[in-house]
């Protein structure tokens, strides 16, 4: 019996933090399950008003960008990784991104860059993807590693229209989008959107982000840009 008060005891002081000098307490790992996704939306120029959902491998998350473009979600009982979408008010395009990691806060600006990113990761359309989200399938590919591999192939097929090796990321680098009150105040990171706008229309990204999608060869994609009289 003194032997198994001795554990009990030594098991309560372990519990309630004590037993150590200072007073204090036994550090805990303990997932939550919340963590907020947050960035930017823009194409050159913010997106203001749109709609953010973010379906993840546990939970979902929604949200509206503000005007300069800026969006914070909180996905409450949830799991990384997530895949984010907006609707643009203007005519309800949508675009994509990702959200990777294991920390609580996660920057995920949603842009043309990221979209073609998406397709090329996923190897799927983003949009198609998203409405028949697949936990599982999105846990298995949406890694570190593979998002890089696929900002490299999307940068690799821009060489020659448009320079992106200053962003580093296309997720997560800063990103300040002009707005209609100040064109002019956009940072290095949406001057390259600017850029991307007046290479590639709207249109045009539709059918590249497809054949991201769907073209194993980047020799092919490239020559859908070409195609298209991108350059």
């Amino acid at each position: 019996m003194k032997i198994l008060a001795v554990v009990l005891s030594s098991w309560l002081l372990v519990a309630c933090g004590g037993g150590g000098s200072g007073g204090s307490s036994v550090t805990v790992s303990v997932d939550t399950g919340i963590f907020t996704v947050s960035g930017t939306v823009a194409t050159g120029k913010a997106i203001a008003g749109a709609t953010v959902s973010a379906k993840c491998a546990v939970g979902t998350g929604t949200a509206t960008t503000n005007a300069d473009g800026t969006y914070s979600l909180a996905v409450v009982g949830g799991k990384l990784p997530c895949l984010l979408q907006i609707t643009n008010p203007a005519d309800d395009s949508k675009l994509h991104t990702v959200a990777t990691g294991n920390g609580i806060s996660m920057t995920a600006n949603i842009t043309p860059l990221t979209e073609m990113l998406v397709a090329r990761l996923l190897r799927t359309e983003p949009s198609l993807f998203f409405s028949a989200f697949d936990a599982v399938f999105a846990t298995g590919t949406i890694t570190s590693s593979a998002v890089f591999a696929a900002q490299t192939d999307v940068g690799t097929l821009l060489i020659g229209t448009v320079d992106t090796s200053t962003l580093g990321d296309f997720i997560t680098t800063t990103l300040k989008a002009a707005t209609s009150d100040n064109l002019a105040g956009g940072d290095a990171h949406d001057r390259v959107l600017d850029v991307l706008g007046g290479k590639i229309s709207g249109s045009q990204l539709i059918l590249l982000v497809s054949a991201l999608a769907r073209l194993p060869s980047l020799a092919d994609v490239k020559q859908v840009l070409l195609t298209l009289g991108i350059h």
